[in-house]
């Protein structure tokens, strides 16, 4: 009986140790298969994600080309540039929120194209700044320029006026000195002649002869400044 219940004692030590080493055997079975499982499924996740970033970078190629195509024209170094860029730029993002499949890295992808393009938004903007600065510029020079010619053309008619003015003055004044001369001349050659009548008529013909000669003289003199 005794050697009966130590077989039985040995019978079941034996039993729970075949037990407890298959329990252990499932359990690392088990873990492995989880850690493989696990390893499968971020193998998946990240070819989902490349996949993704793929697609993404591809749509936002696709979308930015007619902005590279302008960007290379210089249609946005211009007065109003930087705003036509920025409807652009807005209309690249919406028709890219309207496309399907992008996956998981859609927003992390375009976050990243933002941050890269953010850069330029600002070059066009103060390039637009300073293009309207060099515009005003050269509007205030072109201004400053045209008063200056208008200013030297009244100059240049005001003086024009002037000279005409002083050159009518100057003949009227010259005209009014011959009158004046000439009446004088008239005086005094009328006032010749009644000498001359007087000395004929007392008998001096020497002193009348000479007073005619002086006669002819302002009659010559008379007819020249006349003419």
């Amino acid at each position: 009986m005794e050697v009966f219940q130590n077989s039985l004692a040995v019978l079941r030590s034996v039993t729970q140790a075949v037990v407890v080493e298959a329990i252990a055997g499932l359990y690392r079975t088990r873990k492995s298969f989880l850690h493989k499982l696990e390893a499968v499924k971020e193998e998946f996740c990240q070819r989902n994600k490349e996949a993704s970033e793929q697609r993404c970078r591809t749509v936002l190629q696709e979308l930015w080309r007619d902005v590279e195509l302008r960007l290379q024209r210089g249609d946005y170094v211009a007065r109003g540039g930087a705003q036509l860029f920025k409807d652009d730029l807005n209309r690249v993002l919406e028709e890219y929120k309207q496309r399907h499949d992008k996956g998981v890295r859609a927003e992390a992808v375009l976050k990243e194209f933002l941050r890269e393009h953010e850069g330029l938004a600002q070059v066009l903007k103060a390039t637009e700044v300073q293009l309207e600065l060099a515009e005003r510029q050269q509007e205030a020079a072109a201004a400053e320029a045209e008063a200056a010619r208008k200013a030297a053309e009244a100059w240049k008619e005001e003086q024009k006026r002037s000279m005409e003015e002083y050159e009518r003055q100057l003949q009227q004044r010259m005209k009014e000195e011959q009158r004046t001369w000439l009446e004088e001349q008239q005086r005094v050659l009328e006032h010749h002649r009644k000498e001359y009548k007087a000395l004929l008529q007392e008998g001096f013909r020497r002193e009348a002869a000479a007073m005619g000669l002086q006669i002819l003289v302002l009659m010559r003199a008379f007819v020249c400044t006349v003419l």
